[in-house]
């Protein structure tokens, strides 16, 4: 096999042409097909997990399937590493294929401007963004979430618990999401085709029933269209 996305793409800076990232994405998307009609969910998909086939090439496959599980078994403790970590993980709820969908848009998004989505912050930080990124706050949407206390108050706000002033009590920093943040706007200047900026969006939909499929994501224009 020849080098991972990260040390090729990502540590070099050496982004690639909008037909190479197609050949990337539609071979992850490949995977990804085979391993849902096998009823499985990778769990763990980011740049050092895709490899090329060979030096040279622009074909990939992708590796590590310590942390795959079957969409039916939901006995698990950590999945996904932190920035490629879909909500409905962080809050554990229950999820299917759609996880791995989430991560290949943070992938597709680094490979495309060297920086990472959703970096090592705190993982409220990090939630924040992902509504930021959807000018939504529907927190309602993990209600059935076994980790939501320990991200959310009550009144369903994310919070960053604080170091108390006092022994038995806990303070709660609150993190507001700029709902107002242009994703889309943000991501133009980097001058790839607004077809792979849809598709990231699309990958990156909070509610997992909206966010593509990996049947639709093989259909997107982004993956069909002829590049030079």
């Amino acid at each position: 096999m020849g080098p991972n996305l990260y040390e090729t793409i990502i540590k070099e800076k050496k982004l690639p042409s909008q037909k190479d990232l197609q050949t990337i994405v539609r071979d992850i998307l490949k995977c990804l097909k085979l391993l849902k009609n096998l009823g499985v969910v990778h769990c763990d998909l980011k740049p050092e997990n895709i490899v090329f086939k060979s030096e040279g090439s622009k074909n990939v496959k992708v590796l590590d399937f310590g942390s795959a599980t079957f969409i039916d078994d939901n006995d698990y403790d950590y999945l996904q590493t932190r920035p490629y970590r879909a909500p409905e993980i962080s809050f554990g709820c229950k999820f299917d294929f759609t996880a791995d969908i989430w991560s290949l848009g943070c992938i597709v998004y680094e490979l495309m401007t060297s920086k990472v989505l959703f970096n090592y912050q705190t993982i409220q930080e990090n939630l924040a963004k992902a509504f930021a990124i959807n000018k939504s706050y529907a927190t309602d949407l993990f209600a059935d979430g076994s980790k939501k206390k320990k991200y959310l108050t009550p009144n369903g706000l994310i919070c960053l618990e604080t170091t108390a002033s006092r022994r038995d009590m806990k303070e709660f920093q609150v993190i507001v999401p700029k709902l107002e943040f242009d994703f889309l706007q943000e991501f133009k200047k980097y001058n790839y085709d607004g077809a792979v900026a849809d598709f990231i969006e699309k990958c990156l939909s909070l509610d997992p029933l909206s966010r593509l499929t990996v049947e639709e994501a093989l259909e997107h224009e982004f993956i069909k269209k002829s590049y030079n």
